[in-house]
Order: structure tokens, then C-alpha cells, then sequence
């Protein structure tokens, strides 16, 4: 188990779960239109993004400055980045969540790890008001793209047209997992 593992588990364990979770029970209850959107989650493996935000960050050259996880749920992948790479992702490292007992928790996780430059936000990444707050200054974003709306299986049309609008700085790495942005609107595949 790595370093980085260890300390996310010291983190999550030190949260009163049940706590956090019931402190909003009575407004989550139609807050999320579940039937408007898919709500189907994938795990990454720590090792694993933490390579992608290696290569990522040596594909944004220079100053990466911040991170943002699209989908972010329970903030771990905002923390193990700023945690991981202090120097390379000296700006904020942000975790965008809808689900809102998902954010609570990411919320909770980053004041316990007491990183000042960790930020859990709700909102949907569709939102290109929230979306482009939070990949504001980030040069780096990542995102569990393979359960995201894809019209053809292969990329995720929506989101790469709501990140091409959003204020996301210019040269920017959007590392995605098994899904791709589109080339007309902008985007090209870096590695």
C-alpha cells in the first residue's frame, strides 16, 4: 500500500459517515432528478491516477497550477492529487460532485485532511456556469468517462463540447478513462 493510499484511508476513517450523510437527508430528498440523468459511478485505482496525473501533468509542461476531478464523488482522487504532487499542482484541486451525500462526505474528507487547496463543489458538470468555477485556473482535469452519455461508444460528446465552452485555460490536459473528447471541438489525444 502506498504512502498516499495510507493517508487517504486515515482520512476517510476518521469521518462520522452516518453523521455526514444524515446532516442533509431531509434536502437531498428533490434535489437530484434522477430520471434526468444517469447516475453510474466508476472507481479508479490510486496507482493508477496517479500515473495518469504524471503524464498529464508532463503533457500540461510548466506550471500545471490546478486539478479538477469532473464527477469527483467522495473527493478522493482532489486529495490524492494535491497531496501527491504539492510543487507540480501548487493551485486548487478541486472535486466536482452532483450527488449530494457524495459531496458531503468529499466535503467532510478535505477539512479532515486539512489541505487549504482541496475544494469539494456540487454541482453538475453539465452547468457550464459551475463547470467552468471549477476548471477555472486548473490546467489539469480528469475524468471516469467510460459510464458518461456517449452517442457512439467510443466519445463523450457532451461533455467535450461543455469543457470547449468552459473556462478551462489553454493548453489544458483533460485525461479521460475509455472514452475520448472530440477533435472538432478542439480537442486532440495527447498521449
Amino acid at each position: 500500500t502506498s504512502p498516499c493510499t495510507r493517508w487517504l484511508e486515515t482520512v476517510y476513517d476518521s469521518l462520522d459517515w452516518e453523521a455526514i450523510i444524515a446532516s442533509g437527508a431531509s434536502e437531498d430528498a428533490d434535489d437530484v432528478d434522477d430520471s434526468a440523468t444517469e447516475l453510474t459511478y466508476g472507481e479508479s485505482d490510486l496507482d493508477f491516477f496517479l500515473r495518469v496525473v504524471d503524464t498529464a501533468l508532463g503533457a500540461a509542461g510548466g506550471d500545471a497550477n490546478g486539478f479538477c476531478d469532473l464527477g469527483g464523488g467522495k473527493g478522493q482522487l482532489a486529495l490524492a492529487a494535491a497531496r501527491a504532487e504539492p510543487e507540480r499542482l501548487g493551485g486548487r484541486c478541486v472535486s466536482l460532485e452532483l450527488v449530494p451525500e457524495l459531496h458531503r462526505i468529499g466535503a467532510a474528507a478535505m477539512v479532515a485532511a486539512a489541505l487549504s487547496r482541496t475544494e469539494a463543489v456540487r454541482g453538475d458538470i453539465y452547468d457550464l456556469d459551475t463547470l467552468s468555477a471549477c476548471v477555472g485556473g486548473a490546467r489539469v482535469a480528469y475524468c471516469y468517462s467510460s459510464l458518461l452519455e456517449s452517442t457512439d461508444g467510443v466519445h463523450v460528446e457532451r461533455l467535450s463540447a461543455a469543457l470547449a465552452a468552459s473556462r478551462l485555460p489553454r493548453p489544458s490536459v483533460v485525461a479521460t478513462i475509455n472514452r475520448k473528447l472530440c477533435a472538432e471541438d478542439g480537442w486532440r489525444e495527447a498521449a
